[in-house]
């Protein structure tokens, strides 16, 4: 992957994951047209960042990529909560110009934030967006103000009006109530999504599957990991090739050893790996291995 090296700033982050974009989201409000932003996901090859100041932002790379990132760099700063990721990377040695911090407890989007706008109260929207990507739900109007966030697109602009209002009371209940239509019809799909849920094997694991655009995911898995017991497969066609496979599972489960498996990680009830569509009938006929 290569970037055109026009500003001595770059920022990678999580692609398509609303936390990932709040993450990067954070760093924009900092530093906005001095640096380049780039999405990325597992799997895809790192970008050349001779001499650029490097931010990775809830995401991370292998770690022998990480080093030869390292020689390219005029420093690299890695902010993550992934624990696959911290695992892996924990044989690197940091350095002055080397950073990898890592808080399990905290979303990529809160990290990134307490890292550019250090002292400033998180935003309303940053907190609820921290609340869904740990599957805490302890905010009673998250499920609300992400719905309307989800039609949003990925958009620093349109983010940066959308956390305004947010964090306006008057504005915000505008959003929640807008949000509660959303929700509705949002949990009306996923419904209707798990009815074509199939039974799958996967290294062993009898499980529930299902084929689903990435919006669902977390929510479909999780109805799908209570009727397992454990844990469950969404699945859809990737960039061209690849299959992503996301997992999602009870407290009970850790579903990362899985991921890791096939070269993709995450956290114990969420993660995910890529596959080439070489092993896709493996895959849907449990011979995967």
């Amino acid at each position: 992957m290569s970037t055109t090296p026009s500003r001595p700033t770059l920022v990678i982050y999580h692609g398509d994951c609303p936390d990932g974009f709040g993450a990067a989201y954070a760093a924009w409000l900092a530093l906005g047209e001095s640096a380049d932003y780039l999405s990325c996901k597992h799997g895809d090859p790192a970008p050349d960042v001779s001499g650029r100041q490097v931010y990775i932002l809830d995401f991370s790379f292998a770690p022998a990529v990480l080093e030869q990132m390292r020689a390219q760099a005029d420093s690299i700063t890695l902010l993550d909560h992934h624990k696959t990721a911290q695992d892996q990377l924990s044989c690197l040695s940091c350095g002055p110009k080397f950073s990898l911090l890592f808080d399990l407890q905290k979303s990529g989007a809160r990290l990134a934030w307490e890292h550019f706008h250090p002292g400033q109260t998180v935003p309303y929207l940053i907190a609820r967006i921290e609340d869904r990507d740990l599957w805490n739900w302890k905010f009673d109007d998250s499920r609300e103000l992400l719905a309307v966030l989800d039609t949003r697109g990925f958009d620093f602009e349109a983010w940066h009006a959308l956390r305004l209002q947010a964090d306006d009371p008057v504005a915000r209940q505008a959003l929640v109530e807008q949000g509660r239509a959303l929700r509705r019809q949002f949990e009306g799909l996923v419904a209707s999504a798990a009815k074509g849920a199939f039974e799958l094997t996967l290294l062993g694991h009898k499980t529930l599957a299902v084929n689903a655009v990435s919006e669902f995911t977390s929510d479909l898995g999780n109805i799908l990991a209570l009727r397992t017991g454990s844990f469950a497969v969404v699945f859809k066609i990737d960039s061209p090739g690849f299959v992503k496979v996301s997992l999602r599972s009870l407290r009970s489960f850790d579903v990362s050893p899985i991921a890791l498996r096939f070269g993709g990680g995450g956290h114990p009830q969420a993660s995910a790996f890529r596959l080439p569509m070489s092993q896709f009938a493996d895959f849907l006929a449990g011979t995967l291995e």
